[in-house]
């Protein structure tokens, strides 16, 4: 990690390994099996669609490589409970979305797990952060929340891309 110190500080100029894509659902031909790193912090839980995000991730990594993945749980200040986005009635969160292209997904940690796996990542380590639950009735969506899932207010992810 020397070298990756050492361009960020700009001691060492950007030999090109490092890149950013948008939109990042949308690999083409050139990206397949080009990536060795996928870094994404406090992003996922603002994707609209994450199924083709997991999908295109998968893609880009070469085999062997490696995404990692904060992700906040909270509200992010939109209610006064940190989960309060999880109580909010179906009807009154689309007023709150307008006509924005996103704002929080609302997805709890088992639908990351599940997308990643599904499209084909194998879990190397996952950290939650918990928070006591604020919110006492839950919007009709999260009911059947885990206990895990209603304690998490983040987490970080390590998936690895092992093809078999």
């Amino acid at each position: 990690m020397a070298w990756l110190r050492k361009i960020v500080s700009g001691e060492q100029p950007d030999p090109g390994v490092l890149d950013y894509r948008a939109p990042w659902d949308q690999p083409t031909a050139a990206d397949v099996g080009s990536v060795d790193f996928i870094l994404s912090n406090a992003v996922l839980e603002h994707v609209a669609d994450l199924p083709p995000v997991y999908a295109a991730m998968h893609q880009w990594l070469r085999s062997g490589g490696f995404a990692s993945h904060q992700i906040d749980f909270r509200s992010h200040g939109l209610f006064k409970a940190w989960d309060g986005h999880w109580a909010c009635p179906a009807w009154l969160w689309a007023l709150f979305m307008g006509r924005r292209a996103y704002l929080l997904n609302r997805e709890p940690l088992v639908t990351h797990r599940d997308l990643a796996r599904a499209a084909g990542f194998h879990e190397r380590h996952c950290l939650r952060a918990e928070s006591t639950p604020e919110s006492r009735r839950l919007a009709h969506r999260f009911h059947k929340l885990s206990t895990e899932d209603r304690r998490t207010s983040g987490a970080y992810l390590l998936h690895e891309k092992a093809d078999i």
